[in-house]
């Protein structure tokens, strides 16, 4: 830090041919607080959004703006200030509308009250399924079926018991049974476990000269010599790739198979000429 020193300026004349101008800084001398000082650090993030809290009788679906925010209610959003049009739906009953006024800083709290209406013909044939996951992403396969959007999701089924699949690469699959009446909707929460890693293995990859392209079956795994990749059981081309002069490229390949070591370390050796 420093502190600012100002010059002087001088009209000019015509005489003048050139103007030198002097600038130095000198060091910031800070000084301590008083004691009595009270400063507290700014949280522009508290400062710039709110929250929006809605829950519902019956759960329903909620809208913000006009688009499907994907939440079932109770659900709660964190949005910048502002006013917000609310929608939420639900099977068999009328469209309940609202505004939210979100103000920086606070809790907007919405609770309604849905009033049924008539069903329709496929309401009183129809059941529905809402599936929620943590974390979200996540694909929903009912009765061997791909469901056409990931987590969180609605679909209507037929009424009857069916089968949940949830699956998410990375996590350990869910599997469940829904039971489905007809006009109703089952919700379903799932979270996700990671899958155990048990089954992969670290393979090192040395070089010399080092800095080469550690690729996989051809491919670019994004690591370099000296380091590792991650790979599951089954047989591989490890390849090391380096530029030299002349663009000119060697390789040395080794075929690996990886089932009963812990870890498999080469020494692969960069030809040229």
């Amino acid at each position: 830090k420093y502190s600012k020193q100002y010059e002087k300026w001088e009209p000019a004349t015509p005489k003048a041919k050139s103007t030198w101008i002097d600038y130095s800084s000198k060091p910031y001398e800070e000084w301590p607080p008083d004691d009595d000082d009270d400063l507290k650090p700014w949280d522009q993030e508290q400062e710039n959004i709110g929250e929006l809290s809605i829950s519902s009788t019956p759960a329903a679906d909620v809208f913000l703006g006009g688009v499907d925010a994907g939440k079932i209610t109770p659900a709660s959003f964190t949005l910048v200030p502002g006013t917000y049009d609310v929608s939420l739906e639900a099977p068999g009953h009328k469209t309940w509308t609202g505004k939210a006024f979100v103000k920086a800083g606070k809790t907007e709290e919405i609770h309604a009250e849905l009033k049924p209406r008539d069903p329709t013909e496929k309401e009183e044939t129809m059941g529905y399924l809402s599936i929620n996951t943590e974390p979200m992403g996540a694909i929903a396969i009912i009765d061997g079926i791909v469901m056409d959007y990931p987590t969180p999701t609605k679909v209507d089924l037929d009424p009857g018991t069916h089968s949940v699949v949830i699956r998410k690469k990375g996590y350990q699959d869910i599997e469940d049974i829904v039971e489905i009446s007809a006009g109703e909707t089952a919700r379903r929460d799932y979270i996700l476990m990671e899958k155990v890693t048990e089954d992969v293995w670290r393979v090192f990859v040395n070089s010399l000269p080092s800095g080469g392209k550690i690729l996989v079956d051809g491919y670019f795994t994004g690591q370099w010599s000296d380091g590792y990749v991650d790979l599951n059981p089954g047989i591989y081309d490890i390849s090391v790739q380096k530029g030299y002069l002349f663009h000119f490229f060697s390789r040395k390949t080794a075929s690996i198979r990886i089932f009963f070591f812990d870890f498999l370390q080469f020494l692969l050796l960069l030809l040229w000429n």
